[in-house]
């Protein structure tokens, strides 16, 4: 009796690891899944951004500030202008990523 005791004690430990080998397994093919699938998003992304031609535009922008008195240029500089206006879109961005959040969570 004691043999048969140990002998299903030892088979359902066996069975016990057996499943739990199986979940590790799915779930490092799902981990891999959304990596693959981020990794692809990431690169569309890195497509378009390459895509656009940042370059004119600041050769454009950079005319219209050299046209400035140097007086203007130097308050603008020493005002901050420019890093407030970053942290401003920064922060107007930052705010409608996590607006859009919620929405994809709690639509049915």
């Amino acid at each position: 009796m004691q043999k048969l005791i140990y002998w299903l004690e030892t088979f359902w430990s066996w069975i016990y690891d057996a499943l739990q080998w199986l979940l590790d397994g799915a779930v490092s093919v799902v981990v891999w899944a959304v990596k693959i699938l981020f990794e692809g998003f990431l690169s569309v992304v890195t497509a378009l951004v390459q895509a656009l031609d940042i370059g004119s535009y600041a050769i454009q922008y950079a005319a219209l500030w050299g046209g400035l008195d140097e007086r203007v240029a130097w308050f603008i500089g020493n005002l901050g202008i420019g890093s407030g206006l970053t942290l401003i879109a920064a922060a107007i961005v930052i705010r409608l990523l996590l607006n859009l959040i919620p929405a994809a969570f709690t639509r049915v």
